[in-house]
């Protein structure tokens, strides 16, 4: 059994874009949401508490076009996408894919010539939703803060046909805590960081200190403060791999 996890007074925002965003709270038991409402919810003694005031609380992102594939053997927590927000991704449609064999594996999305020293684009979820919200706070709004999360999340899932995506009673907690209070750090400007499995070459990576307060994968914190817990990515697991549902 996993630990049980409650956070509290979060703006929930549940991956449809038909769901207004509204403060909840939000019981997490042995991985799954058990429990989702505006009163009072009685945790257990030893369950993890998260006060999520002045927080969102969203579904983890999906990135349904990446080149991780020799990354993911090497490197499994994926941490540049991870750090950001990003719970899911897909894989196979990379030039140097190693699951050429794998029967719902779309092969030739080659990308030729890919990206680790021209672009970095590890937290477009985190910058499409600071966009949204600048053009909301100025009046000119493209569209709800909702839909803008469900483009990043339940819309993707429902294309994809995966269990992922949503905050729901009886769904998987994969899921974020974001501080809006912090969207002024989600900037354009690019970094370099080592790939040490790859002996230390450098990439451009995003750096937005602050606005991803923590990460769930499957109810428990794989991300926190700026830092990743011990273990994540090389000696525990966290996560799985998902099925087509329909």
């Amino acid at each position: 059994m996993k630990p049980s996890v409650l956070i509290t007074n979060g703006l929930l925002f549940s991956g449809s874009a038909d769901d207004k965003a509204a403060v909840r709270n939000v019981l997490i038991e042995d991985g799954m949401i058990k429990r989702i409402c505006s009163g009072t919810i009685d945790a257990p003694a030893d369950a993890d508490v998260i006060d999520a005031t002045g927080k969102w609380i969203t579904p983890g992102f999906i990135d349904s076009h990446t080149h991780y594939d020799a990354e993911l053997i090497a490197s499994p927590g994926l941490k540049e996408s991870a750090r950001h927000g990003v719970t899911s991704i897909l894989l196979g449609s990379c030039s140097v894919s190693a699951v050429y064999n794998f029967p719902f594996n779309l092969i030739s999305f080659s990308d030729a010539g890919a990206h680790l020293r021209n672009m970095a684009f590890y937290s477009f979820p985190l910058q499409m939703i600071k966009n949204v919200q600048d053009t909301i706070d100025f009046g000119k709004t493209m569209m709800s803060m909702e839909k803008c999360i469900w483009r990043l999340t339940g819309e993707q899932v429902d294309w994809f046909g995966i269990d992922c995506g949503y905050v729901r009673e009886g769904r998987s907690a994969d899921l974020n805590i974001i501080d809006p209070t912090q969207f002024d750090a989600i900037t354009e400007e690019v970094k370099e960081a080592p790939i040490e499995e790859f002996d230390n070459y450098p990439r451009l990576v995003n750096r937005h200190p602050g606005v991803i307060s923590q990460v769930l994968v499957g109810g428990e914190t794989i991300y926190r403060d700026e830092e990743f817990v011990t273990g994540y990515g090389t000696k525990k697991k966290f996560g799985r791999f998902l099925k087509k549902t329909g």
